[in-house]
């Protein structure tokens, strides 16, 4: 919801790396708001293995769609 850099938003995404090995965890509210942080954080979503999906709720996979 509040954010230094890229857009806030009601919602939880995270991209999570150890090792080598690099999971997103949910992905926020709305479509564009992961990519558009990534881009603005200097994340590379290219090599990100597996999406983890906390539970059926918008402000947690809304990034999905």
């Amino acid at each position: 919801m509040f954010a230094d850099k890229g857009i806030g938003e009601w919602g939880y995404a995270a991209v999570i790396e150890v090792d080598g090995y690099k999971i997103l965890f949910d992905t926020g509210n709305k479509p564009k708001t992961v990519l558009l942080n990534t881009l603005d954080l200097n994340v590379d979503l290219l090599d990100v293995e597996d999406v983890f999906l906390s539970h059926n709720h918008s402000d947690h996979m809304g990034g999905v769609c």
